[in-house]
């Protein structure tokens, strides 16, 4: 674990100002995540062992490019007990390793950054970088300004915008004076701001909405009437443009309607569709009450003579017509014959044969010798067998001719 501990320290830097807590639980993230991703005989396993091995570099990343088959670093690093920097040429491992291009890659998106780069523990002439970094410190800890050479990306800081030397701008003291006001002033729609005239360079524009806002929230209450003349300012007062003045909230109230008469009116909704109404069912037929039965005939007394009925002609019976005459079946010598013609005529004399005996097997005779199903005889005889097919050969073993 020790090893991981190294490595994350190196990977994570110095405090530079953090919280030795947060900085702390850094490093122990760190190390967990190489212990567990790290396993024996892994590719990682490997690189990170190298990079244990490796001496840190910090400084100015200023160049990245390709020098033969390494990539070319130029850092300018600074010198702790001068104080002076100086610029230190570094090389990559051969590009045509996927290490040295994943490296010089890194360099690149770095240009002009505080970079920390993991270099080999070797000679000057044979040290190579092995990985590099940008998490370090986001300024540069020099006093003078460093000279960031041409195509490289350095920070630039926004300026912070400052006061103008006659004070804050208009916009920013009318909203200074709005929330200073009393809030009873602003529950009355304005008529103690309308008495009050706006500082000096604040147009109307800028306050007219927001008293238009008010003025018609309070468009139900009784105002006073518009004075057409100004009344007459004492000597020595301060002139206050017209333009600059705030519109008393009548004559707001008036601009609004103006501009409420003036707007398009709204778009009529769209007519409500109507669904259609389902089909009603017809009512019902009244039911009308049934006929009394006949009352029976009173019985005779004695000395009369019962009426006889008289005597209705029966109806004829229908006709019901006679059933055809049945067709006699044929014998079989008859309906050989017919059986015989509907085989395949194509097939050889013999074969037909074959068939033809095959079929009288299945021939149904009544007692006379006569023939009942002909008809199916006849269907059989069109589906006889190929004579080369397995069927068409035991028939013919089975039926010689």
């Amino acid at each position: 674990m020790a090893i991981w501990l190294e490595l994350a320290v190196r990977a994570v830097g110095p405090l530079h100002g953090r919280e030795y807590t947060e900085w702390l639980a850094e490093v122990d993230r760190v190390a967990l995540d190489l212990r567990v991703k790290a396993a024996a005989g892994k590719a990682f396993a490997g690189h990170a062992a190298d990079l244990a091995d490796c001496l840190p570099v910090e400084g100015v990343l200023l160049h990245a490019g390709v020098d033969g088959e390494h990539g070319r670093l130029v850092v300018r690093v600074p010198d702790p007990s001068t104080g002076e920097t100086g610029e230190r040429i570094l090389y990559t491992e051969p590009l045509t390793l996927r290490r040295g291009q994943e490296t010089l890659r890194a360099a690149r998106s770095g240009i002009g950054r505080w970079t920390r780069l993991l270099i080999e523990d070797a000679p000057e002439d044979e040290a190579r970088v092995l990985y590099v970094t940008g998490d370090g410190p986001d300024e540069v800890p020099d006093d003078g300004p460093d000279e960031v050479p041409v195509g490289a990306a350095p920070q630039v800081r926004e300026p912070e915008p400052e006061e103008p030397p006659h004070g804050p701008g208009p916009v920013r003291a009318a909203r200074e004076q709005e929330a200073s006001a009393p809030v009873e002033a602003r529950r009355t729609g304005g008529y103690e701001a309308a008495a009050t005239p706006a500082p000096l360079g604040v147009s109307s524009a800028a306050e007219a909405p927001r008293h238009t806002a008010e003025a018609s929230r309070h468009t139900a209450e009784p105002a006073p009437a518009p004075v057409d003349e100004p009344a007459e300012e004492p000597a020595g007062s301060p002139t206050v443009e017209p333009s600059t003045m705030i519109l008393p909230a009548a004559a707001l109230r008036e601009r609004a309607r103006a501009a409420r008469a003036a707007a398009p009116a709204p778009a009529a909704p769209p007519a409500e569709r109507r669904l259609p109404e389902p089909a009603r069912e017809p009512a019902p037929e009244p039911v009308r009450p049934l006929a009394p039965p006949p009352r029976p005939a009173p019985l005779p007394t004695e000395g009369e003579r019962a009426p006889v009925p008289e005597e209705q002609p029966e109806a004829a019976a229908p006709s019901v017509p006679a059933p055809p005459p049945a067709t006699a079946a044929p014998l079989w010598e008859d309906g050989s014959v017919v059986v015989w013609r509907n085989i395949d005529r194509a097939w050889s004399r013999a074969y037909r044969t074959s068939c033809l005996l095959a079929l009288r097997d299945r021939a149904i005779v009544d007692g006379a010798g006569r023939v009942l199903n002909l008809d199916e005889l006849v269907d059989l005889a069109r589906q006889s067998p190929e004579p080369d097919t397995p069927r068409g050969r035991d028939l013919v073993a089975r039926y010689p001719a």
